[in-house]
């Protein structure tokens, strides 16, 4: 049937709900709980989201927070370090990732991510103090 595919792209959950803004645009809102389903090309994706955040849904909503930092040395050589702090700080996410193609001193990114944003500038702290002398890049090296 001429017309099937354009349905099948069209096909949403039963519990989806869908949104159509007396805005002009084209586009319907699409949600299911907190999960919004928006256009792929970046202009039109910023729109709706503009669009959907014009009410105020997304006011107060917790914000996942992330920092990194990196370092001029192997995971082996702060292993210590960075297990302590993954142990004092338990509602921190923190993540080891060594450079694929270390780009000078950067070899190894530390990433630490929580919704609380005091937490993940206290770890960060916390390892920064443990860490042995000069394996700390600053952001301009």
């Amino acid at each position: 049937e001429k017309g099937a595919p354009r349905r099948k792209m069209a096909q949403l959950p039963r519990t989806a709900r869908v949104e159509w803004l007396d805005d002009g645009n084209p586009w319907p809102l699409v949600s299911m709980r907190n999960v919004y389903i928006l256009a792929g090309m970046p202009t039109a994706f910023q729109r709706m989201f503009q669009r959907a955040a014009k009410d105020g849904r997304f006011d107060n909503a917790r914000r996942w927070v992330a920092e990194s930092l990196w370092l001029d040395a192997d995971e082996e050589e702060v292993l210590e370090a960075l297990q302590e702090t993954v142990d004092e700080f338990m509602f921190v996410e923190i993540g080891s990732y060594p450079a694929v193609a270390a780009e000078g001193r950067r070899r190894l990114n530390i990433a630490f991510e929580s919704f609380d944003a005091a937490a993940v500038a206290a770890a960060r702290a916390r390892l920064v103090a443990a860490l042995p002398p000069g394996l700390l890049v600053a952001d301009d090296d």
